[in-house]
């Protein structure tokens, strides 16, 4: 604005006034608390608080109030030249929050020596102190275990803040543990007459007393809290109970001993013997059997011939023939007893000690071959082990003219011994055949390579042997003989010949002759081809009693094995060898009214088929003493299939392999699943004389249905 001019001069414009804000934050608090000013001011030169405060202040700020008791209204008065200006805030004080708190211990309730989990939280709270069960400053939340209690406790939590204290408690209940008591009978099943051992422990158990049911004299009274004892010979099956008073209070535990009716087991020593001095000889009891149960533990003794030192591991005992002048038997002795404590009557084996004729040295070794282990993820290269080539044929081969000089058969060691001119160079052969003639048992099973055209009429059959390096009998020589896998310790193609493949499908044959003799200890088996060749198709697995068209010899029965590697080759699968096997023995001592063809596991099957095929691989599991049966196959063998026989059920029926496979071995096995309705051991004799007795010569064709009729019928009259 322009001044104003006169006669009398001119007048300056009115200064302007001052203008003034003034807040509080918060504008309410908690009794004890401060709340924040804050105020500015225009055209002032100076300010004065009054009311909730007091004093100069500059002319625009921040500070922090006293702490608060009461509501309160804080004034400011700033001036200038132009005057003066006022500004005010009210601030509400309410009284303080009470603190609040929970406590909470999980378990509530533990035995004695256990903890609890104690677990806590608060509000308007600014610190809080443990008592009771324990002590000491706490976070205002949280969580901890508490120390190992012994008796009712009751924890405390005080919690304080502006507003005053909160208390939580949380309780805990104690209980003294009662006594735990193991007892074991063992064995829990005997024969009539046997005897068991107790064992029993027990823990925080101050007293115990024994009864048993019926009344047992040696098992009734007080009894130390830990202990062993015999129950001396039972006649029936029997309770014993173990009754223990602790400061928790009693407990009871029981355990129960079967007195079952048991078929004393049969000792098979095996066939007599001729070898030479000087020979390594093993006796095999692997053909014993138990009708009701299994052999538990093998006894050899010499009884009669020059003393010599028996060493046994498992069914086997070894010994080297002693030199002889003359021809002399060595008699020895096999008793066997089963698991339920019950002993064979002895049988004996005489084997008939050569002396070496003039001019003869004895040559003698032991002959494995490469086994590649089956698993669940196919092969396992890495495992590969050497293992004995059991009753297969060995040759002394001169190496001039390729006569053979002597021939035998190698042992369950693998073993062989013979008699040989002395100072010739010659060699060793090993056949893929076992053969065993004269006094029964007898058998004749060879592995070919048999090549038939497009329309199967026979081409060649070729037979397996693998020889080993030159050597010079001299006056006494061994020479071991280990037949090679051709495949390498790690996943990959044959680097080599699979010269062990047909052993190891022999190995398994014999594995299976085994058992038949404790089935039958004089079988006599008709013979049987196996078709085994690097070019055979994979997946292309069968048993045919039928041979082949056109001239040549005739192979009649025949199993016929896959071996195309990366497809499916079955070698080294021992169940799948051991289940068409059992087609075989069907076939020779059974019947078998299958109709074959192919089938898928679950199919609906024709009921002839479905019993044959389900009898094949109850075959398989016994043999090899496995229900899990495995087949490998896929690129390099690193897949598998597998199922049990004993839980593998699938769309149960009369058209069930797996009804058929299950039911078999549910009766066989000493597994009792009551839960699934299996109670019953038959073991394998009323099987194998249903099989080889009514069933065999029933009218009717051979099906679940009649099978297992003859099955009752046998295990009645056993």
């Amino acid at each position: 604005m322009a001044a104003c001019g006169g006669g009398g001069g001119s007048a300056a414009p009115p200064a302007a006034a001052p203008t003034v804000t003034l807040s509080a934050n918060p504008t309410s608090v908690i009794s004890g608390s401060a709340a924040a000013l804050t105020w500015s001011s225009s055209n002032a030169t100076s300010c004065t608080a009054s009311g909730g405060w007091t004093g100069s202040k500059a002319t625009s700020g921040s500070e922090n109030s006293a702490a608060l008791t009461a509501n309160a209204t804080f004034n400011l008065s700033c001036s200038g030249a132009g005057g003066s200006g006022q500004a005010s805030a009210s601030v509400t004080v309410t009284a303080p929050v009470a603190p609040t708190v929970t406590l909470t211990a999980t378990p509530a309730s533990v035995t004695s020596g256990s903890s609890t989990n104690l677990a806590w939280s608060s509000t308007n709270a600014t610190n809080c102190t443990a008592s009771g069960g324990w002590t000491g400053t706490k976070a205002t939340s949280g969580s901890e275990v508490s120390a190992a209690l012994a008796a009712n406790t009751t924890f405390t939590l005080a919690c304080t803040g502006a507003g005053g204290t909160a208390n939580a408690s949380a309780s805990v209940a104690v209980t003294l543990p009662l006594p735990m008591i193991t007892l074991s009978a063992i064995p829990a099943t005997i024969a009539a007459g046997g005897s068991s051992t107790l064992n029993w422990s027990t823990v925080n158990a101050s007293s115990c007393t024994a009864s048993a049911a019926p009344a047992n004299a040696g098992w009734s009274g007080p009894r130390a809290t830990s202990g062993s004892q015999a129950t001396g010979a039972l006649n029936a099956t029997t309770s014993f109970t173990l009754s223990c008073t602790g400061a928790g209070g009693p407990a009871q535990q029981t355990a129960t001993v079967s007195v079952v009716s048991n078929t004393a087991p049969t000792a098979n020593a095996g066939s007599d013997r001729t070898l030479i001095s000087g020979s390594p000889v093993t006796l095999s009891g692997a053909a014993s059997s138990d009708v009701d149960g299994t052999i538990a533990s093998y006894a050899w003794t010499q009884t009669a011939g020059t003393a010599v030192v028996l060493s046994t591991s498992g069914s086997d005992a070894t010994f080297t023939a002693p030199n002889v002048g003359i021809s002399a038997v060595l008699t020895f002795q096999l008793i066997v007893t089963d698991n339920l404590g019950s002993q064979s009557a002895a049988d004996t084996v005489n084997v008939t000690v050569q002396p070496l004729g003039a001019g003869q040295a004895a040559v003698s070794g032991r002959v494995t071959f490469a086994r590649i282990p089956v698993t669940t993820a196919g092969w396992n290269f890495a495992g590969t082990t050497q293992q004995s080539a059991r009753g297969i044929t060995v040759e002394l081969v001169n190496s001039a003219n390729s006569a053979v000089l002597a021939t035998g058969q190698t042992d369950s060691n693998g073993s062989y011994s013979l008699a040989v001119p002395v100072n010739t160079s010659m060699f060793v052969r090993a056949k893929a055949e076992m053969i065993k003639t004269g006094p029964a048992p007898t058998w004749n099973v060879r592995v070919n390579d048999i090549t038939l055209d497009a329309n199967d009429n026979f081409q060649s059959a070729t037979a397996f042997a693998v020889s080993s390096a030159n050597f010079n009998s001299g006056t006494g020589a061994t020479q071991n003989l280990a037949i090679q896998s051709g495949w390498g310790s790690t996943p990959g193609p044959a680097t080599g010949t699979r010269d062990a493949a047909p052993f190891a499908v022999l190995d398994t044959v014999y594995r299976a002759i085994i058992k038949l003799q404790t089935l039958n200890a004089s079988i006599v088996m008709p013979g049987l081809v196996i078709d085994w060749g690097p070019n055979n198709t994979g997946g292309v697995t069968f048993f045919t009693e039928s041979g082949v068209v056109g001239a040549g010899p005739t192979f009649s029965p025949k199993i016929v094995l896959a071996a195309q590697p990366d497809v499916d080759t079955d070698e080294y699968d021992v169940q799948v060898i051991a289940h068409e096997f059992g087609h075989y023995v069907e076939f020779a001592f059974g019947r078998s009214d299958s109709i074959g063809g192919p089938h898928a596991f679950g199919d609906r099957l024709d009921p002839r088929v479905a019993w044959s095929e389900g009898w094949g691989y109850f075959w398989a599991g016994f043999v090899n003493d496995d229900p899990v049966m495995i087949d490998s196959f896929g690129s390099n063998q690193g897949q598998a299939s597998q199922f049990n026989v004993e839980s593998s059920l699938l769309r149960p029926g009369w058209w069930s392999e797996s009804s058929a496979w299950s039911i078999l071995w549910d009766l066989y096995d000493s597994n009792n699943d009551t839960g699934n309705g299996d109670n019953l051991t038959l073991g394998a004799a009323p099987i194998w004389t249903a099989l080889t007795g009514t069933a065999r010569n029933s009218e009717a064709l051979t099906t679940l249905f009649t099978a297992i009729s003859a099955v009752k019928q046998a295990s009645q009259s056993n």
